[in-house]
């Protein structure tokens, strides 16, 4: 007779699953397409809420970035043999990070004292911000698919 070792853990609590990344992520960046369209709608409506929502879109990005840190770190140290989807992918994430700071920055200022020069400002740096984004979703699209296609089995 062969008997099994004894485990700590009750036979009526489900086993521990390992937390998928890939859904993770797929999930972040959803909810981070939300916010940024929310921001950006928000604007025209409540100044409060479009505060708000573009505070949680910044948090968002930074939590983003930490998600895909080890893809970037990888992609980084192989640059010059990595394929040249991942190079743009690695470009256009600069650039959206770049146009965050002057987004964020002229947000803050048009916050805290309403300049109406910096308001323009604001308002050209989120059409280039979004501009950006959406071309991240059309060079990252064949892996959104590919989740979404997988989530639906």
């Amino acid at each position: 007779m062969i008997t099994e070792p004894p485990t700590n853990r009750s036979p009526f609590r489900p086993k521990p699953h390992a937390i998928n990344r890939t859904r993770v992520n797929a999930g972040v960046d959803l909810i981070l397409a939300g916010l940024m369209t929310g921001a950006g709608l928000s604007a025209y409506l409540d100044t409060t809420s479009h505060i708000l929502i573009a505070t949680v879109t910044l948090a968002g990005a930074v939590i983003h970035l930490a998600l895909h840190w080890p893809w970037l770190r990888a992609t980084v140290q192989r640059l010059g043999q990595i394929p040249a989807h991942s190079r743009r992918g690695l470009l256009l994430g600069l650039l959206l990070v770049l146009s965050f700071v002057p987004l964020g920055a002229s947000g803050a200022i048009v916050a805290l004292i309403y300049a109406p020069r910096v308001s323009a400002f604001h308002t050209t740096a989120f059409y280039l911000s979004l501009g950006l984004v959406l071309v991240h979703l059309a060079n990252n699209w064949r892996w959104i698919a590919a989740r979404l296609r997988h989530r639906s089995r």
